[in-house]
């Protein structure tokens, strides 16, 4: 009997060992997950290092981007219109294309740009640097356009200017072309009360184009000023 007694009580240690020792292991565990989620946490507040390159080439996608994204003002009609109780004559030597000039502003001084390529002169981007962008044009044939009183003429605008750069970027003038963005921008022309011909016929056809003839006299300009973007087709410049 007292053989019988002391197994039991050997059994009922080992058994008490064994399920203290699971307790233990369990509590391990739990607390071994515990430190393994505070780090996996502490690891995700860490910032990331980020090459300076990757950041220089995700700003250029953007500043593409916004560029993409910069509307055109579209087409404009410039008018000249002629409120004078008398006919006027303007230059026509080129469709009278470059009769309208134009400034532009974002505030301070005004600097002559041409809404329309000038004559005779390279786009600055046809040539590099300290290229060769000399160009040579047989001049126009003279000719004048008759404006009568009450009447006008107008030029189509496509929303883009250019501007003169000197020789300095090659061995002549040349000019860049640009969208016109926002600010304000005046168009002025001028017509004269007379002409001269420099040969017969001197009379105008049925557009009111005279050929072989050039202005005479004092200017009379008219000018407007409008800002873009521009909510109106059409611009008037009165003659007064």
């Amino acid at each position: 009997m007292k053989n019988k007694n002391l197994l039991n009580l050997t059994v009922i240690f080992v058994l008490t060992a064994i399920i203290f020792s699971g307790f233990e292991g369990c509590g391990g565990t739990a607390k071994g997950s515990e430190e393994d989620g505070k780090a996996e946490m502490l690891q995700e507040n860490i910032p990331e290092v980020i090459d300076e390159e990757v950041l220089d080439l995700q700003q250029e996608e953007v500043n593409d981007f916004q560029q993409e994204e910069i509307p055109s003002q579209g087409k404009i009609t410039f008018i000249i219109k002629n409120l004078k109780d008398k006919e006027v004559y303007i230059n026509w030597n080129f469709n009278g294309i470059n009769i309208v000039e134009g400034e532009r502003t974002t505030g301070g001084a005004w600097d002559p740009i041409n809404y329309w390529t000038p004559f005779c002169m390279m786009d600055c981007a046809s040539s590099p640097p300290n290229g060769d962008c000399c160009i040579e044009c047989a001049p126009p044939i003279p000719r004048v356009r008759k404006i009568d009183s009450g009447k006008e003429v107008s030029f189509e605008w496509e929303g883009k200017y250019v501007y003169k750069v000197d020789d300095t970027y090659c061995n002549c003038q040349c000019y860049r072309e640009l969208e016109a963005t926002a600010m304000s921008y005046r168009a002025k022309a001028c017509v004269y009360e007379s002409f001269s011909c420099f040969s017969d016929p001197c009379t105008a056809n049925n557009e009111g184009v005279i050929m072989n003839a050039a202005v005479s006299g004092d200017p009379i300009c008219g000018q407007t000023q409008f800002d873009i973007p521009y909510n109106g087709t059409e611009i008037v410049i009165e003659i007064k």
